[in-house]
């Protein structure tokens, strides 16, 4: 993945606002990387922070459904992926795409979490689904992700073709496993690092931190 022009990030980015987008492209989504999904969708490159407070840039997925009209907002639920690996070939903007062959198969497990983007997709939502991991793979590390989802939501919702409403759309977090962790830093952090997001409820489950560098600063209340 890394070895893709799109991932670097531009000259001077630094000097830009958390969540603002560097470059953006159509993808065509596919399950096992074969099969086409039947929606609009794009990658964007946007700016963000990273474990120790620096800049840095990210990647995120997102899509609206095939044919949906943007003359009117619609709600954002953020899929955060339980693609728990460090490897770059396991992360959902990788594995997502047509295309990707065999190394896209590697986080072959992710493609699952297909069934909660079609409930999404459905009810006529916007979907985003961030590579909370970084593009250096950083599994399991504390604040990053938070950092990772929220800037991913604001890029989204400044995308014009998702024609959403800006920072008055409503916002739902999804996550299970390591991604019910980047929903959970993104839903304690938020109120801080992202006070503007319209973020309605977070749904996460099954995932346990008992690593201190995880826990050492994460409350237990509802977000």
């Amino acid at each position: 993945m890394n070895v893709d022009p799109f991932y670097r990030a531009p000259d001077g980015f630094e000097s830009t606002d958390p969540g603002t987008i560097l470059r953006s492209r159509e993808v065509q989504l596919a399950v096992l990387t074969v099969l086409p999904v039947h929606v609009r969708s794009w990658q964007l490159l946007y700016r963000t922070t990273d474990l120790f407070g620096q800049p840095t840039v990210a990647a995120t997925t997102v899509a609206i459904p095939e044919g949906a009209s943007t003359s009117h907002g619609r709600p954002l639920v953020s899929h955060q992926f339980f693609y728990d690996s460090t490897s770059p070939a396991c992360a959902p903007s990788y594995v997502l795409q047509q295309g990707g062959g065999l190394p896209a198969l590697e986080g072959v497990h992710s493609t699952v979490e297909y069934l909660e983007l079609a409930a999404s997709i459905s009810q006529g939502y916007a979907i985003n689904v961030p590579d909370y991991e970084g593009l250096n793979g950083h599994l399991a590390v504390a604040k990053e992700p938070g950092y990772l989802v929220l800037d991913s939501v604001r890029a989204a919702e400044s995308f014009q073709p998702l024609g959403l409403d800006g920072a008055n759309t409503p916002v739902a977090l999804w996550g299970y496993s390591g991604g019910g962790m980047g929903s959970g830093w993104a839903a304690e952090m938020q109120p801080g690092y992202a006070p503007e997001l319209n973020v309605k409820g977070i749904a996460r489950r099954r995932f346990r931190m008992s690593n201190p560098c995880c826990t050492s600063t994460v409350r237990c209340s509802p977000a």
